[in-house]
């Protein structure tokens, strides 16, 4: 899992996106884990232009660890693809969950 996120780092996204095209996330022992492979290959994708493949790894995120999907972090994924691709199905939708900020109740 970490090989996608580190060979993305390097600048090799190839062989970042051939990691994540190999890993099985299911086996993963964690939700936690689950989203994080997906925001690295999320990542990874929108390096590599794919920006709609950017997207669908992010849903995933929000399937595995919602919570996960309201990290600055992933949020400024989400930003970096709406700048992109605006019209993207369901991207409004999705930016509008995972940036609301809870109610202090």
């Amino acid at each position: 899992m970490y090989r996608i996120g580190i060979h993305r780092r390097l600048g090799d996204v190839d062989t970042a996106l051939a990691y994540a095209g190999r890993l099985q996330t299911e086996v993963l022992p964690t939700a936690e884990r689950r989203a994080r492979a997906a925001t690295d290959t999320a990542r990874a994708l929108l390096d590599a232009g794919d920006t709609a493949g950017a997207f669908a790894q992010l849903r995933l995120v929000e399937l595995a660890a919602p919570h996960e999907a309201r990290r600055p972090a992933v949020r400024a994924l989400t930003a970096r693809i709406a700048d992109r691709r605006p019209d993207l199905p369901g991207l409004a939708d999705y930016a509008h969950r995972t940036t609301a900020v809870a109610s202090p109740h």
